[in-house]
């Protein structure tokens, strides 16, 4: 089958990180032509995507001449929008244009006729409808399930999300602020739901009285002057049929957690309010140890091929997407991976890859741990350098609230020191380096029985058994983030299950884990692995039909312990990747 070749203009950051690394992976297409007016950033992101063949354009219209471009992708300014898309579908391409559709009426007209008289395929990027969730919620509404929806209400608050990059914030190139931006995601999902799209009046309001306050800003700060749209707006909507829909949106607003990309419907028979950002389990813990780039060979079963150490970062981005949109905003994500060594020098990815969570994707870097391995005795020798015997956990969090509770990782010290300023002041100018320093001969007079909270220097040995795993975890390194970072009945997730660690530590300490692990014999390794060590604890394998005694003949994965079997049957289609573990019988569900 031919495969459908795309044209992407725009190679900004949708374009790049969205656009171009989506369809340069599926089997039914490829990215044959690049087009910007900054040729250099159609160059890097050829360079970066690997893309060799494609073509690149500094002029759209040659672009729109090349026979290889099947579907234009137009990725630019929202003002560019109309007069690219009527082109590209006389030229008799299928377009795709990012949202907004465009910023006059007029021209959504023009797009659209432009579309039906060349007979070629228009859409909108509205991708939040294909969420498993808001499917199921449609799947409701078409089957009736909700009654006569009468209230509707389309959610895009963000306490603190200002996107400081691009137009974003330049009224003639964007069309507006928020009610451009996240907005429209939001009332489509709603619109899109009830299967309404006929308003028959609205009343709004549109603000810009947060311009002022960059503080907090997870994007960065901006400066006053250079805002220059809306930053927060709000409606109320009366359709033709006399439902109620109301729009909240916001780019920073004060409230105590954001609510965004997401709808609640009310009806007369029942309601519906999806989960905020990215649906399903809402997460207080992430802690995992992903793939090394270019290391090591993995399960064949899984079509798992190694990441370049240049394409790592790309690759890893939406891992971190997805735990950013389930986790908790006063969570913390631990990512512990140490770089590899080729040719005399260590590799840049793991900086890089740091450096990406904070400058491009919006994350805190809340602090950075060593896990020193205790272990006896490091063999082996390089010619410029050492063996590895500590590696670095990344900190990083949404906020800088975040869960912490030090006492639970606490040992009882009959030299405890307080730190509290409000108990002693002299301790303030101690620990802001301005005084003195704490020695035991100054302060010995301040020391008292009490608790003594660890550094962040975790020592503990590595594991000599991993049961098959060639880099298994020790217990004790989740462990402790389980303990400092979440109370009992938290959730605790690892998108690397790897031989299951992560999870033996949530269960031992009362939380919820859940884990993904896409090698069909590591997810048996840990089914047998967490029932021996807790042969009452219901383990479900969600994405089958089938008990565990099924799953495993089929594999050809003999059961050897007795506690293995289970006659739990599980609903097909709750996991979305790989499979998905959880301490609780219950799964994953798309609500």
């Amino acid at each position: 089958m031919k495969k459908l070749g795309f044209g992407i203009i725009g190679c900004g950051w949708i374009g790049t990180l969205k656009h171009i690394r989506i369809y340069s992976r599926m089997a039914e297409t490829e990215v044959v032509a690049l087009c910007d007016i900054d040729r250099s950033k159609a160059e890097a992101a050829a360079r970066q995507a690997g893309l060799t063949d494609a073509r690149l354009y500094v002029d759209y219209r040659e672009m729109l001449q090349d026979p290889k471009v099947d579907v234009v992708v137009v990725a630019v300014p929202n003002a560019l929008h109309a007069d690219i898309a009527v082109a590209a579908s006389a030229a008799g391409k299928h377009v795709l244009c990012e949202k907004p559709m465009a910023t006059r009426a007029t021209d959504a007209r023009r797009m659209i006729d432009a579309a039906k008289t060349a007979g070629k395929k228009l859409t909108v990027g509205f991708q939040w409808r294909w969420r498993p969730e808001a499917m199921y919620i449609r799947q409701l509404c078409e089957r009736g399930e909700l009654g006569d929806i009468y209230f509707a209400k389309a959610h895009g608050l963000r306490r603190r999300g200002v996107p400081t990059w691009g137009s974003y914030m330049d009224p003639d190139k964007n069309g507006g602020g928020i009610l451009w931006d996240g907005a429209p995601h939001s009332l489509d999902l709603t619109l899109w739901a009830m299967d309404n799209h006929k308003p028959k009046s609205v009343y709004a309001n549109v603000h810009d009285l947060m311009r002022d306050k960059p503080e907090g800003n997870p994007w960065g700060i901006w400066r006053t002057e250079d805002f220059r749209v809306e930053d927060s707006g709000f409606a109320l909507v009366t359709m033709e049929n006399g439902a109620t829909v109301s729009i909240e949106a916001a780019w920073l607003i004060n409230i105590a957690e954001g609510q965004d990309m997401k709808t609640t419907l009310c009806g007369t028979k029942a309601g519906v309010d999806m989960f905020a950002d990215n649906g399903g389990v809402r997460l207080n813990l992430v802690v995992t140890s992903p793939p090394y780039a270019s290391q090591r060979k993995y399960d064949p079963a899984t079509d798992f091929k190694p990441i370049a150490p240049e394409a790592y970062v790309n690759w890893f981005r939406d891992v971190s997407d997805t735990v950013k949109a389930h986790l908790a905003d006063d969570g913390s994500f631990f990512l512990n991976i140490k770089e590899h060594a080729d040719g005399g020098q260590r590799s840049l990815y793991v900086k890089e890859l740091v450096i990406a969570h904070v400058k491009m994707w919006g994350w805190l870097f809340i602090d950075e741990f060593c896990w020193r391995n205790t272990a006896n005795g490091v063999p082996g020798g390089w010619k410029n350098r050492f063996k590895n015997a500590w590696e670095p956990i990344f900190h990083f969090g949404k906020t800088g609230q975040i869960k912490c509770l030090p006492d639970q990782v606490a040992h009882a010290s009959a030299a405890a020191f307080d730190y509290d300023p409000a108990v002693n002041n002299n301790v303030a100018q101690v620990d802001k380096g301005k005084d003195e320093k704490y020695s035991p001969e100054k302060h010995k007079g301040r020391l008292k029985q009490g608790v003594a909270r660890p550094s962040n220097v975790i020592e503990t040995r590595a594991e000599t058994n991993g049961n098959g795993h060639s880099a298994p975890y020790p217990v004790a390194l989740p462990e402790f983030f389980v303990k400092a970072f979440t109370a009992l009945g938290d959730t605790v997730y690892d998108p690397f299950l790897g031989s299951g660690t992560t999870m033996v530590a949530a269960h031992k300490h009362g939380r919820i884990g859940y884990g993904c692990e896409l090698s069909p014999k590591y997810c048996d390794m840990i089914v047998g692995r967490m029932r021996k060590l807790f042969p009452d604890l219901p383990i479900t394998l969600a994405g089958t039909t089938g008990t565990f005694e099924e799953i495993a003949e089929v594999r050809g994965m003999p059961i050897a312990h007795e506690a293995v079997k289970s006659s739990v049957k599980l609903p097909s289609g709750a996991a979305r990747v790989g499979a998905l573990f959880g301490s609780k019988p219950e799964v994953l569900q798309p609500l």
